[in-house]
């Protein structure tokens, strides 16, 4: 008896299509699923757990509140200093995160790549929505901070908050999905990123 291997070439798709949307929607429980691997595993043996998003933002905040607006005297205008710097915090620590989980994706799970047939830019994304979780809760406590320190949002606040979420949230997107494709050919990608 002879056996036969069968072989299976995948090709990439014609045309001007970049992103399938229909292909992502057929894979969304995969998407779920890596999202919430991700959540579970980055809190998973820390004594902490998920107090670590609140915890890092907060202890910066209050050291740059000692250090920059104490000591050094910088202004921040009508905001209390230690406001300025947690709104600040808030959207950085989720652009940053973001970015970092997103352009190591790829190669994080190079083995499961390797394995099976899936839209590849699922990783970057899940990556993406993991940092958005962290994110919306930093924002909770942003905005009850601001009540506590006695600062009401404007209406405008209100409008300006959801495109400054949307505007951190696509140039996550795309940087993460551009420094994902680069570091799978250049791992120096992950060592230039933190600076």
């Amino acid at each position: 008896m002879q056996n036969y291997k069968e072989e299976i070439l995948i090709n990439s798709k014609s045309g001007q299509e970049f992103i399938s949307i229909s292909e992502i929607w057929r894979y969304r429980d995969l998407f779920y699923i890596f999202t919430w691997r991700d959540l579970k595993v980055r809190y998973k043996q820390t004594i902490l757990g998920i107090l670590w998003v609140v915890f890092q933002p907060l202890m910066t905040t209050l050291i740059f509140t000692v250090f920059f607006g104490n000591l050094a005297k910088i202004p921040s205008g009508k905001l209390p200093y230690s406001l300025f710097v947690l709104c600040g915090l808030v959207f950085w620590t989720f652009f940053s995160t973001a970015l970092t989980h997103a352009s190591d994706s790829m190669v994080a799970n190079e083995s499961i790549i390797k394995k099976v047939y899936f839209p590849k830019i699922i990783l970057p994304f899940s990556s993406i929505l993991t940092s958005f979780v962290d994110f919306l809760i930093n924002f909770i406590i942003l905005l009850v901070f601001a009540m506590v320190v006695g600062y009401y949002p404007s209406i405008w606040a209100l409008i300006i908050f959801p495109v400054a979420i949307f505007i951190t949230g696509l140039t996550s997107v795309g940087l993460g999905l551009l420094l994902a494709s680069i570091n799978v050919k250049y791992r120096d990608v992950r060592y230039i990123l933190p600076l």
